[in-house]
């Protein structure tokens, strides 16, 4: 495949814009598969992780919240309404 044949398809799509309409939709269409499978799937696990973690060390490892201690139990109840 030459330039002049490059040159070509790029003319042909310009004048037969109803063909570019498919395109578009695969480009746009792979976005967003992309962007949910490698950012944001990601992003759910990771944060999941981080509450069960936040949970269970404070829970098990700080004895209760460190016997209630405001500061571990609001902290805790903000990444919960943030996820």
């Amino acid at each position: 495949m030459g330039l002049i044949d490059i040159i070509d398809g790029l003319a042909n799509g310009f004048e037969h814009p109803e063909q570019l309409d498919y395109a578009m939709e695969v480009v746009v269409g792979g976005r967003w598969i992309f962007n949910f499978a490698f950012i944001a799937l990601p992003w759910w696990c990771f944060s999941f992780l981080m509450m069960v973690y936040n949970i269970v060390f404070n829970a098990w490892l700080n004895k209760g919240w460190a016997l209630g201690n405001f500061y571990l139990m609001a902290n805790t109840l903000f990444c919960f309404t943030q996820w």
